[in-house]
This record gives structure tokens, sequence and C-alpha cells, in this order.
């Protein structure tokens, strides 16, 4: 089921937490002097429950709508904050697994058509292609370390 969001469903929406918020204060209230064997409290309770209850079935029909929308709206990280990600990875990861290559070996237009090449501005996609990167350069190093160290 989809949920709309036009101009009653969030008139409907800010009618029932104003609801619950009255709701909610009447039973504090009621707490604070010392009426809580009062019919009148556990009425305000069971109708706060009935709201909550109201309010989280009209949540569910609409978050998953509001989510999906935020997402697209949300802004996608540009260029500059991927290479400067990337950056900052390799740099905290500088000893491990090649990772100082990048940092070392790679200018920022380098790793611009690197993220290209990737085809996704999705950072976690980004790092797993660079560190396919430095896995290969790490053992290309390794092996001319060898060639080094046999040759000795």
């Amino acid at each position: 089921m989809t949920a709309k969001l036009n101009a009653s469903s969030i008139k409907r929406i800010a009618y029932e937490v104003n609801a619950y918020n009255e709701k909610k204060q009447r039973a504090h209230f009621l707490r604070k002097t010392g009426k809580t064997k009062t019919p009148a409290y556990k009425n305000t309770l069971e109708s706060l429950r009935k709201t909550m209850v109201l309010l989280s079935e009209v949540r569910g029909k609409l978050n998953a709508r509001i989510v999906k929308t935020a997402a697209k709206q949300a802004a996608a990280p540009t260029m500059e904050d991927l290479v400067k990600q990337v950056r900052d990875h390799a740099t905290a990861n500088y000893e491990k697994d090649g990772w100082d290559i990048v940092v070392e070996a790679f200018e920022d237009a380098e790793i611009v058509e690197e993220i290209k090449e990737c085809g996704s501005m999705n950072l976690r996609t980004v790092l797993r292609h660079f560190k396919k990167i430095c896995k290969l350069h790490n053992e290309i190093r390794a092996g001319h370390k060898a060639e080094a160290d046999a040759g000795r």
C-alpha cells in the first residue's frame, strides 16, 4: 500500500501528533499530582496508547515513502568529497595492504580518474575499487623486492 503525502494526510498526522502531546501532558500532570489511581488517569493512558498505535500505523505507512523521497533528495557526495575520503582512508591505513601507494603516488586527478572508472559515487564501492588497485601494486612491489633480494 502506497501512502500519499497530500495536505489532508499531513493535517491528519499533525492533528494526531498534537493530540498525542496533549494526552502525554495530561498523563504527566495526573502523575505529578498523585492521581494515578483515578479513572481519568487510566482513561488518559488508554487514549494515549491508542493514539500511539494510530501514529505508529501512520508512520509505518508513510515511512517507506518518506525515506525513499529523502534518499533521493539527499545530496550525493561530490567528487571532491570522495577524493578527500579516499585520501583520508589511505592515510589511516598507510601501513596496510599497500594503501601507502595512494598517499605517495596518486594525484587528486588520478584518484578522480579511478573513481570515474569505478563507475560509482558510493564510498564503499570506491574504496573496494582502490583496495584492488592497492593489492595489485603491493603484489608488484613484493615481486620486485623478492627479485632484488634474490639478486644479492
